[in-house]
Order: structure tokens, then C-alpha cells, then sequence
């Protein structure tokens, strides 16, 4: 699949350099507000093309699918003008703000027999099978607390008083959005929808929060899910359940997943394998050249519960964003 590209960040480098290893997809296009810009972007990966205008990539007759990794608050207007161009959209993760904005995506896309698919690496990570087997095996589960705490290299240039995208409600910044969104998709694929979840944050004079915990509630047990753009947590995450424990480093990567058994095992079940940005873009891929439309009614269902669970949050703790 030729392949455009719109946002230059870190981020989009590692998705591309993800998608060549797959052999799926080639590097078409790139869209950037500056020429030199994207043309030193597109020199490392023999891109093609360079578009300073956003409707000419959406337009580029070659290009069969554009992944989106621009600032939060864009990717709904974004993706809302490829899907209408007849061109499948792969959105980082968030996908969008709020379930209205999702809902009329999908219609666009139904209409135009193109796909819209979201970045979220540990959905596609061939370790979450291996993760859902050991907690069968910890089951009935009692607790979980999945954490994603890391000080942000931006932070600092937020305190000197610039105004960085990840810490600007303007575009949709925040702990939640950028880092807690891994926490909800790893529980919503572990446990499926809550019953109902709660959400508190500390929230910076910007407006957005530096750190939310949102608490889920399932039938016999809650989960914590905290994430934090200015502090580090050394704690792994967590899955308790009657019959031992489960750890994990991170819910990204699904790094050193290991099974405490009640008796006092410990067995680390980890695989070395590709990195997770590999299988991503492999089976997003194989999503949309295969027009598998039952691993698509699955991903959109994972996409409308995990949104509505983030905007719910934001609107419980307050926290300030572009679609409000």
C-alpha cells in the first residue's frame, strides 16, 4: 500500500520506520506545514513526495491509505478530509476527543468504503494473548492497576512558559489523553466495558491534567488506571487474582510479563520478539488489504468504548480540551 503521511513528530518516525519492516506499505507521501521540513523527513525514508497543503496529500490520487500523527485536537478535521478524499485513515491514538466526533467519522468512511483504524500498539502485540493466558490462570481476578507515569521531556519547556501541544488543552494535551489511554485499552481488551468508571486528576494551570487515575468498575473487582506526564512511577503494573499475581513494566509494550502463582512460583513470560510498532502496522495493514471486516467491527467497537471512556473522564476531573 502506498502510504501518506501527515505530522513529522518522533512518534511518526517510528511508526514508518514500523511500517517498511513489514513490506507492507510504502512511504508515498508526507504532508508538513514546512517545505524543509518535510523534505529532511522524507530524505531518511525515500519518500517521494513533500505536500505543504493538506488537501493535496488528502488528494494525491496514488495513495491508498494516510496515517495520521499530527497534535490530538487535529486528527478529527484531519481524518475527517482523507476519509472524504476515498482514502483509508490509521489515526494515532487518541482517535479523536469525543464519540460524536468518531460516530460521524465512521459514517464517512461507511460512505466512502474506506476503513478508519487507530494506532494502539498493545491490541495488536502478539504478547496480549500471552498476558490474557496467565491471568486465566490467576482467575477470579480481585484487583488490577496498570500505570503509565513518566516525566515528559517537554515538561520543563512547559514550566519556562511555552506552551508545548501535550500540556495545551488547545490541542487536546494531557496525561490522560497521551498516556492513560494505553491503561484503558489494555483493560477494555483484558475485561471488556466497565460498569460504570470515575475519574480524578491534578490538573496544571494550562488546564490539562499531569496526572488522572481512573477507576473502573467489573463484576467483583475494580481497576486502577493512573498515568502522569510529571512524574515517574518504579512500580510495575499489576492483575491480582485468587489463584497468584500478574506483572507487567508497561501496558505499551507489554514488557516482562511475569506469573506469581500462589505458592510462590515466578515464571516470566515475555517473548523477544519484533518491536510492537511491527505487529501494529502488520495487522493494520492486513485489516485493510484483506477488507477483514470482522477484526474492523472489532476495532471500531474497541475504539467507541475506549473514547467514550476518555471523554467521560476528562468531563469528570475537569480537565480542559479542544471539543468543549
Amino acid at each position: 500500500m502506498k502510504l501518506g503521511i501527515i505530522g513529522t513528530s518522533e512518534i511518526s518516525r517510528l511508526f514508518v520506520q514500523g511500517a517498511v519492516e513489514t513490506g507492507c506499505y510504502e512511504p508515498y507521501a508526507v504532508y508538513s506545514r514546512k517545505a524543509e521540513t518535510g523534505e529532511e523527513y522524507a530524505s531518511h525514508y525515500h519518500i517521494r513526495h513533500v505536500f505543504t497543503k493538506l488537501e493535496d496529500l488528502a488528494n494525491c490520487p496514488e495513495l491508498d491509505v494516510i496515517y495520521i500523527a499530527s497534535p490530538n485536537s487535529l486528527h478529527f478535521p484531519q481524518a475527517k478530509l482523507c476519509l472524504s478524499a476515498g482514502k483509508h485513515v490509521i489515526v494515532e491514538k487518541p482517535g479523536m476527543a469525543t464519540s460524536a466526533q468518531l460516530e460521524e467519522l465512521f459514517e464517512i468512511a461507511e460512505k466512502n468504503h474506506v476503513y478508519l483504524l487507530e494506532a494502539i500498539r498493545p491490541i495488536y502485540n502478539p504478547d496480549l494473548a500471552v498476558l490474557k493466558e496467565a491471568v486465566a490462570k490467576i482467575a477470579p481476578v480481585h484487583y488490577v492497576y496498570l500505570n503509565y507515569m513518566k516525566y515528559s521531556s517537554k515538561y520543563d519547556a512547559y514550566k519556562a512558559g511555552k506552551n508545548p501541544p501535550v500540556f495545551s488543552p488547545e490541542y487536546d494535551g494531557g496525561a490522560l489523553a497521551d498516556l492513560g489511554i494505553y491503561n484503558l485499552y489494555l483493560c477494555v481488551a483484558l475485561f471488556g466495558a466497565p460498569k460504570s468508571s470515575k475519574c480524578f486528576a491534578s490538573l496544571l494551570d494550562s488546564g490539562v491534567d499531569g496526572v488522572s487515575t481512573q477507576i473502573l468498575e467489573y463484576d467483583g473487582f475494580n481497576a486502577v488506571l493512573t498515568s502522569s506526564k510529571i512524574s515517574v512511577s518504579r512500580s510495575p503494573s499489576e492483575i491480582q487474582g485468587e489463584n497468584g499475581t500478574v506483572t507487567l513494566e508497561g501496558p505499551t509494550s507489554l514488557d516482562a510479563i511475569r506469573l506469581y502463582t500462589r505458592d510462590g512460583g515466578e515464571t516470566l513470560l515475555s517473548t523477544q520478539r519484533r518491536s510492537s510498532m511491527y505487529f501494529q502496522q502488520k495487522a493494520l495493514a492486513r485489516i485493510i488489504t484483506e477488507r477483514d471486516a470482522a477484526a474492523y467491527e472489532q476495532a471500531c467497537d474497541r475504539m467507541r468504548c475506549c473514547i467514550g471512556l476518555l471523554e467521560q473522564g476528562r468531563r469528570q476531573a475537569g480537565i480542559r480540551f479542544s471539543a468543549t
